[in-house]
């Protein structure tokens, strides 16, 4: 990142309502080739986006403090740092937004596989029976999915499974 030029980073800014602000953040698409990609020329093409934001506090001299997060200084500025690694084909601001869209969906995931599903309470001590709940949770968790966008009418996407069961069950009855 530090060999990233001044004029290669962009301001990160985002539209609210019709209305451009700036968020303090920049991005810089990184040259940057690991090891692993570099093995072989059929593996997928990754972009590798940096984005960096200017911590708005220095430090005092005989002070220094190990941030939880990684910075970089360049020149008198400190900048905490982040990234994104992608083989999506969007503009570097859009594929940041999009990135941070998705935020929080994989623990709502996680919530529903291990309370609505018992994924959370596997029911043996052997490591194959438990790999098989797992393998039927999973499948159940996707056929669930799959039902809610294409069985049931339009706004079901976001229910839980206890919200359709109940549904449903009141369906059954009339």
């Amino acid at each position: 990142m530090a060999a990233v030029e001044e004029k290669e980073w962009h301001p990160l800014e985002r539209e609210i309502e019709g209305r451009i602000l700036a968020t303090g953040q920049e991005w810089a698409e990184v040259c940057f080739v690991p090891a692993w990609a570099a093995r072989s020329k059929k593996g997928p093409g990754y972009r590798f986006l940096a984005i960096r934001e200017l911590l708005g506090q220095k430090e005092f001299p005989g002070m220094e403090v190990q941030l939880p997060f990684p910075t970089l200084n360049w020149g008198e500025q400190q900048y905490k740092l982040f990234g994104v690694v992608t083989n999506r084909d969007l503009a570097g601001d859009k594929l940041i937004w999009w990135s941070r869209e998705r935020c929080g969906k994989g623990e709502e995931m996680h919530a529903i596989m291990k309370n609505d599903l018992a994924g959370g309470h596997l029911p043996s001590a052997h490591f194959g029976a438990n790999a098989t709940w797992w393998a039927i949770m999973i499948l159940a968790f996707n056929l669930n999915s799959l039902m809610k966008h294409l069985a049931l009418p339009e706004g079901w996407e976001s229910k839980r499974l206890k919200a359709v069961r109940l549904v449903l069950s009141t369906w059954q009855d009339e």
